[in-house]
C-alpha cells in the first residue's frame, strides 16, 4: 500500500509510503481523500497530520505510474482526481497539519501547502522546492493557487516556480 493511517486521540496520522521517496500514486491520492471526507464528515475526529515514510515527506507524482498511461484520457482522470483532492485539503473544515519529516518536492511540496500549518525537521540537507519546473512541467491552476496561499508572498512565489 502505498500510504498507510491512524487514528490517535481523534486526529488522523496519514503517512506516505510509497518507496525510497514516498511517491504520490493514484492509490495514495484516493485514500487521501477517503481520510478528508472521513474527517470532515466524523465529529468526534479533530483534523489530519500527513507525514512521510523515512527520510522523505514525498518526492512528488508516482512517474512509474505516470509514464505508463496509455491514453491522453487516463492522465486527465488522473490529474482530475488529484485536483479533487487537492481542493479538498485546501478547503477541509477541520486543521490539517504537514509534519515534514524530510525532503518535500514537486507534489510533495504542493500538499505542505495544501495544509494549514506546516512544521518541518531542521536539517540543512533537507530539499523542498518544485522539481517539476526543472524539467519543464507546468502547473495546475489549483496548484499554482495552493502554492501562492502556501507561500505568503509574491517573491516567495517567484523564486519557487521559476527556480524550482
Amino acid at each position: 500500500m502505498s500510504y498507510e493511517y491512524i487514528i490517535e486521540d481523534n486526529i488522523v496520522i496519514f503517512k506516505f509510503n510509497n518507496g525510497k521517496v514516498n511517491a504520490i500514486s493514484s492509490e495514495t491520492l484516493k485514500g487521501l481523500n477517503e481520510v478528508i471526507d472521513r474527517v470532515n464528515n466524523e465529529e468526534e475526529l479533530k483534523g489530519i497530520v500527513i507525514t512521510g515514510e523515512g527520510r522523505y515527506f514525498s518526492g512528488g507524482f508516482d512517474l512509474g505510474e505516470f509514464t505508463s498511461f496509455e491514453s491522453g484520457e487516463a492522465i486527465i482522470k488522473w490529474f482530475e482526481l488529484e485536483e479533487e483532492v487537492m481542493y479538498k485539503l485546501f478547503t477541509c473544515r477541520k486543521p490539517v497539519i504537514a509534519a515534514v519529516n524530510g525532503h518535500a518536492t514537486a507534489a510533495g511540496m504542493i500538499v505542505s501547502m495544501a495544509c494549514d500549518y506546516r512544521y518541518a525537521i531542521n536539517h540543512p540537507k533537507i530539499k523542498l522546492g518544485m522539481t517539476e519546473i526543472k524539467i519543464g512541467l507546468s502547473l495546475t491552476p489549483a496548484e499554482m493557487e495552493i502554492m501562492r496561499f502556501g507561500l505568503g508572498t509574491e517573491k516567495n512565489m517567484r523564486d519557487v516556480i521559476f527556480k524550482g
